[in-house]
């Protein structure tokens, strides 16, 4: 009989174990497969960010992010993440430009050797809130990608599928940290 009690206290004690286990906060997220735009390496050992005010001639060439990210007079909307294997090319911006004011664009080599480039403008038109691809003209085997968030419009080209960049745009956010912090 006292057998039979310590085995129904055991499986007891086991399966409080178990619920409080669940129910603790405290354990540590499943480990991500995904990398903050700001930890991404760069692709090459040159530089990978350019930025520039055209308001005179010659251009200023500018190396404080933040001022030329207030300078755009736009939002900039991209992902968070990016899978693991993922690297940055190239981030540019030109400010007080005479002929399209002020752009933004960015290119990742994404894991699997993906190019992806994001290109962002003020909006000058009607809004595309959602995601229009078609093949690339000048690119054979890539889609370019037009839509716009808010008062920016917001192009990819990327050889990625048409499945992929549709997650890819319904995943932006503004204001992302995406300069490489090393």
């Amino acid at each position: 009989m006292s057998r039979k009690i310590l085995q129904w206290c055991s499986a007891g004690s086991l399966l409080l174990l178990l619920v409080l286990a669940a129910c603790n906060s405290t354990l540590p997220p499943p480990p991500s497969n995904n990398i903050a735009l700001n930890q991404l390496p760069r692709c090459s050992n040159e530089p990978a960010t350019f930025f520039q005010d055209d308001s005179q001639s010659p251009p200023t060439i500018l190396t404080d992010w933040q001022m030329v990210k207030s300078d755009l007079g736009f939002t900039i909307f991209l992902p968070t993440t990016f899978p693991k294997g993922t690297c940055l090319v190239k981030g540019h911006a030109i400010v007080h430009d005479q002929v399209v004011v002020s752009q933004f664009s960015v290119s990742y080599l994404l894991s699997g050797n993906l190019p992806l480039a994001i290109s962002e403008t003020p909006l000058d038109g009607t809004p595309v809130p959602t995601l229009q691809c078609l093949p690339d003209a000048s690119n054979k085997g890539s889609l370019e990608c037009l839509g716009s968030i808010d008062q920016t419009s917001i192009v990819f080209d990327s050889s990625a599928t048409d499945t992929r960049l549709q997650t890819l745009f319904k995943s932006l956010k503004p204001n992302v940290d995406w300069i490489p912090r090393h």
